[in-house]
């Protein structure tokens, strides 16, 4: 879901439009190392330039992105290349960019969704909690264990 408003007349309508998506595209951010999350985030928020039929005159107008219904596959393509307006050509960026393990989009929803989405977040969240005291039951299993075993070794070797 889109929404335009004009930043110079407040007395405008805002627009809003729907339109469907399986791919989103990602421009890659200035600084040292980028994020995925924090470009995805970005790039859900422009600045146009467009004619607006109040003012008669060229105005600046900022364009918000939300997303209502989410795709059963996502596919994320990042713009790896910019222009270069002074040289007049096409660079590649050659930048890191950082993935997360797990993409959460509920930030970039719309609140509706982030609703539907709760039930299903806190239940991966309490799953991930479970595996984690799984794992540190399991390690202290493996570790008490290890030291059975070298006590029984040590006792053998008494033995003979």
């Amino acid at each position: 879901m889109h929404s335009i408003k004009c930043d110079e007349d407040s007395a405008e309508a805002e627009t809003t439009s729907m339109e469907t998506f399986v791919k989103l595209r990602v421009n890659i951010g200035a600084g040292v190392s980028t994020y995925m999350t924090a470009d995805l985030a970005n790039g859900f928020i422009e600045k146009l330039e467009k004619i607006s039929p109040n003012l008669n005159r060229s105005a600046v107008y900022s364009k918000t992105t939300k997303i209502s219904r989410l795709p059963e596959y996502l596919a994320i393509n990042f713009v790896r290349f910019q222009w270069k307006p002074v040289e007049k050509i096409k660079a590649k960026i050659l930048k890191k960019v950082k993935f997360p393990m797990e993409l959460d989009m509920a930030p970039l929803c719309i609140p509706e969704l982030m609703q539907k989405l709760g039930p299903a977040k806190a239940y991966f969240k309490e799953l991930d909690e479970a595996k984690a005291v799984a794992k540190v039951i399991l390690y202290e299993f493996m570790h008490r264990k290890i030291r059975l075993i070298k006590v029984l070794k040590r006792k053998r070797a008494k033995r003979l």
